[in-house]
């Protein structure tokens, strides 16, 4: 798959005929004019890239019989099945070299940003198994066409796709970062300068630039620096807010407010911050036609960080009027019944979108939980990746409900021990199905697909390809990862996990920075709420009546 740079839309016909296209569909006037059969146009990603397959096959062979240079090769598949998805060709395998040591083989060398630009495509633009879109990126696509080489766009993109390579195993001693850091200061540079007039700064390849440092972020941060990640999200929430109603009127315009809008509530809720904007104008901006099941997570959750955002100034408060008595218990009914209206979304989600238990596992061979790639118990398999994230950022959401709960409770005093109080045993129940919940999800994101048979198999987390094998089961993406982190973070730093759980989830966080790149995912200690009923103060004496 090679990146064919600017491309014509014209028809074929007019592309051979090397005349101008004016591209009017179904059937361009030249040809009708001319009464020639228009065969037609390309798709979007079929005219950015270019399937190179045979081409560098005939090269191969060629080379075989004459020099004969030795490189090692990371070899990267990406292979669709879905015949209606419009984004994606037949299977095809491209093998590229890259610097190491000296082999037997002879291979085609091929530039490194090219090998950077494939691995990204395969692993977060491609389409991930069965969704219905075809990645986290899909907006990339349309954008990057038409952009110029050295556009803020183009440049993010290379530093992302460069830093997301150098991050695997096999990569890591080549310079690659380097480069990427490099590309990385051109792009910041480059946004700026786009920031600068209000045309430019309202354009979809603006915001999307926004959102690829951010990614750039998730890829190179080093444990505990989120900082630097969050202030890319506060700014492409800012801008989006600018961008107003007008950037829904798009398929690629309502793929980045949508992307905007998650990230800016995992921002928004991991940092204890308010949303940009009222929860009222991140959903009621949509249509009430292209709201699925998902858009009800985001709305609870934008309304969720609200409420925490509310609560967090009044439990800081030690002065424990009647007055503030009475708002901080008016606080805990508001997130008591936000926990109900999750359990009413679950009941009325439809068949398809539940999850459905495949496997339970008994005991772990060897019993090093930090190594294994399935936790003893139940293991879930979703019909979509798409919907295995939504899931898990509502259970997210609903851990931090149950968290607030357990706070207000806390502060109102209403025991010496707050965990003696029945709304603590209630929420505790609910947290531990939770950790449950996730965990059984985990395995599914990172490469246990149920096979032709209806069988549970492992996927190749290590490979470098989108496909693991030759075979039409998909393999698991660096994707799959991306979406864990959050949850699986949550499950670390709870209060309801056990031992055993956190030990095995944050090998899986583990096997995500080290294998698929995402230093994110590097784990850091925090416990919740615990930590956070201790920091406000807790176990107050209850108010003199007067």
């Amino acid at each position: 798959m090679v990146y064919c740079g600017r491309p014509s839309r014209g028809c074929q016909m007019c592309r051979t005929r090397r005349i101008k296209c004016d591209e009017t569909k179904p059937t361009c006037k030249q040809c009708a004019k001319s009464r020639r059969q228009c065969p037609g146009y390309k798709h979007d990603f079929d005219i950015v890239f270019r399937n190179e397959t045979s081409a560098t096959k005939r090269r191969v062979n060629r080379g075989l019989g004459t020099k004969k240079k030795s490189h090692d090769q990371i070899t990267f598949r990406t292979g669709y099945n879905n015949d209606e998805d419009k984004h994606n060709n037949e299977s095809r395998s491209l093998a590229m070299t890259y610097r190491g040591e000296p082999s037997s083989s002879t291979i085609l060398s091929v530039p490194i940003e090219s090998q950077a630009l494939c691995f990204f495509i395969s692993n977060f633009v491609c389409k991930p198994r069965i969704a219905e879109g075809i990645g986290a990126f899909e907006y990339l696509i349309p954008i990057i066409k038409v952009e110029p080489r050295d556009s803020p766009i183009s440049l993010a993109f290379a530093a992302v796709s460069l830093a997301s390579l150098a991050n695997r195993p096999n990569s890591r001693s080549g310079g690659l970062m380097i480069e990427a850091m490099t590309q990385h200061g051109k792009a910041l540079k480059a946004i700026n300068i786009a920031l600068q007039t209000s045309i430019t700064q309202k354009t979809d390849a603006t915001l999307a630039s926004i959102l690829l440092l951010g990614f750039f972020e998730t890829l190179t941060s080093e444990k505990t620096n989120m900082l630097a990640w969050g202030s890319h999200i506060d700014g492409a929430a800012q801008l989006t807010k600018i961008r107003g109603k007008k950037q829904l009127r798009t398929k690629t315009g309502l793929a980045l407010f949508v992307t905007v809008r998650d990230q800016m509530l995992v921002n928004c809720i991991s940092a204890s911050k308010a949303p940009l904007a009222s929860a009222h104008w991140w959903i009621n901006v949509q249509e009430p036609s292209e709201r699925g099941p998902d858009a009800f997570v985001a709305a609870i959750s934008l309304r969720v960080a609200e409420l925490r955002f509310e609560a967090n100034d009044l439990l800081a408060n030690s002065c424990r009027t009647p007055e503030l008595l009475e708002k901080v218990n008016e606080i805990m009914k508001r997130a008591q019944a936000m926990d109900i209206e999750f359990q009413d979304w679950a009941e009325r989600l439809p068949k398809d979108w539940l999850p459905q238990p495949v496997a339970w596992i008994d005991n772990i061979p060897g019993g090093d939980l930090m190594k294994s790639d399935i936790y003893p118990g139940r293991v879930d398999l979703y019909s979509d990746l798409i919907i295995a994230h939504t899931w898990n950022s509502a259970r997210t959401c609903r851990l931090f409900i149950i968290g607030l709960i357990i706070r207000c409770v806390a502060w109102l005093g209403l025991a010496a021990d707050y965990k003696t109080k029945p709304e603590y045993k209630f929420c505790h129940k609910i947290g531990s199905t939770l950790m449950t919940d996730i965990i059984a999800s985990i395995p599914y994101h990172l490469g246990w697909p149920m096979d032709e048979n209806g069988d549970l198999k492992a996927g190749d987390i290590s490979s470098n390809s989108c496909h693991a094998r030759d075979d039409p089961v998909s393999s698991p993406k660096a994707l799959g990862g991306f979406y864990c982190i959050w949850p699986a973070f949550c499950v670390t730093s709870s209060d309801y996990a056990t031992d055993s759980q956190r030990s095995w989830v944050k090998g899986r966080l583990r096997l995500i920075a080290d294998l698929m790149g995402l230093n994110q995912a590097r784990v850091y200690e925090l416990r919740l709420p615990s930590m956070v009923v201790a920091r406000d103060g807790m176990s107050p004496t209850p108010p003199t009546a007067t």
